[in-house]
């Protein structure tokens, strides 16, 4: 009853349902001070599970690990670029075809226009990559990808400013997923990618899984149900309703690019993961 009650509620702010079993927003940003501090009776929120303290109600937040690709670049002499990555937690940058492009400016451009590109060779989950013959008094940016067949799966950039000082650290901006709400039988998240991700158009996804992030999900083992980003912009929320989530279990809500041709996700592309545990 109160997971209906409450689809009825976001339904009154704008969340758009599709097939009952998920939800999704298009254009429309979930305003949750107002939802709280409307007249519906706060007895409705009962047995929900929010993010933060609103307004001095007493919220729980929920107990999540988040996990991210980690990326950084340095300048590290007069003509080379060198870039640092951890990947996620189970995955093998060689055998998922992972990838790093450069590019002379500012902008992602086309996986064409890339001064150089390199696959990731290893198959460990930490390494790094060298960028040579390139002029370090000029601007740069690199993207990392997570499938070298699908060059639309950039999920991680850094940026080097002209004049960056040797051997300077800069951390690069990854995508992420996260839990926000946690009810009986639904869940809400959210993600957030780079600026340049068209993430409708190319083909973004979130999904929740039984379990933590390990090896097997890569290729879709227990995941319960996904559902496609329906908007073209580069963060916003995504729900799933119907769920049988069991109590003291742990899930993963995690974000990935890129399908197979049937139209389903491509597991091998997760790029982004959370972990929680019901209660």
């Amino acid at each position: 009853m109160k997971s209906i009650l409450l689809l009825s509620i976001l339904t009154l702010f704008g969340v758009k349902f599709e097939d009952r079993s998920l939800l999704s927003l298009n254009d429309v940003e979930l305003n949750i001070d107002e939802i709280l501090n409307s007249s519906i009776p706060e007895s409705c929120f009962d047995g929900l599970t929010l993010t933060n303290d609103y307004r001095g109600k007493t919220i729980e937040e929920p107990k999540q690990k988040k996990l991210s690709i980690e990326f950084s670049g340095e300048i590290i002499s007069s003509n080379k670029i060198a870039i640092n990555f951890t990947a996620l937690i189970g995955a093998n940058p060689k055998d998922l075809s992972y990838y790093v492009a450069i590019w002379q400016g500012g902008k992602i451009m086309s996986y064409a226009s890339a001064l150089q590109t390199k696959a990731l060779i290893t198959s460990k989950s930490v390494g790094s990559v060298i960028f040579e013959n390139l002029d370090v008094s000029l601007e740069y940016i690199i993207g990392f990808g997570v499938n070298n067949k699908d060059v639309n799966t950039i999920c991680s950039t850094v940026y080097i400013p002209a004049g960056t000082p040797l051997y300077e650290t800069i951390d690069g901006i990854s995508s992420t997923v996260s839990m926000e709400f946690l009810g009986a039988s639904f869940v809400i998240s959210s993600f957030d990618t780079p600026a340049y991700n068209l993430a409708e158009q190319n083909e973004n996804w979130v999904a929740i899984f039984e379990g933590r992030l390990t090896s097997d999900k890569f290729n879709g083992t227990n995941v319960i149900a996904f559902s496609m980003v329906t908007h073209n912009t580069n963060n916003g929320p995504v729900a799933f309703d119907e769920l049988k989530i069991r109590r003291f279990t742990t899930y993963t809500i995690v974000y990935g690019m890129g399908t197979l041709e049937n139209g389903a996700p491509n597991y091998s592309n997760i790029v982004s993961a959370t972990e929680f545990e019901s209660t």
